[in-house]
């Protein structure tokens, strides 16, 4: 992204990195449905139109009570969204794995990762797989 805003011209990096970091800020993600920027400040950021002047209104000042319930109702949605991204990524996950029930009785192969063993005594020239082992209960 940077590259395409300082285009030809390396030595403006500087120049374009707080372009980049908005929009980084502003881009609404897809797992949780808003900005990171949205997520932490409770607000959209200001964009540019945002910036012009507007005729003095009244304003009003937001009590704590409001914003901390508005914080809380944030959290709460980005705790939904994420939690049903996340079960989507699990069916998504769980179509291509296969149930394995087995008997009393089958002999079964156990296959050992090497996270498993301990550190420094795990070697590429040992056995993976340990078995056959019979089936208890």
């Amino acid at each position: 992204m940077v590259c395409s805003i300082c285009g030809k011209k390396p030595k403006q990096l500087d120049y374009a990195l707080p372009q980049v970091e908005f929009s980084c800020n502003n881009a609404i993600h897809s797992a949780i449905g808003k900005s990171p920027f949205s997520i932490v400040y409770t607000v959209v950021p200001d964009h540019v139109v945002d910036l012009v002047k507007l005729p003095i209104r009244q304003k009003s000042s937001v009590a704590a009570e409001n914003l901390v319930e508005e914080v809380m109702v944030v959290r709460d949605e980005v705790k939904h969204k994420l939690e049903q991204t996340n079960a989507k990524y699990k069916v998504a996950a769980n179509k291509h794995r296969r149930v394995k029930v087995f008997q009393e009785g089958n002999s079964v192969m156990v296959f050992l990762r090497k996270e498993r063993f301990h550190v420094g005594t795990y070697s590429k020239l040992k056995p993976k797989k340990y078995g056959p082992f019979k089936v208890l209960k």
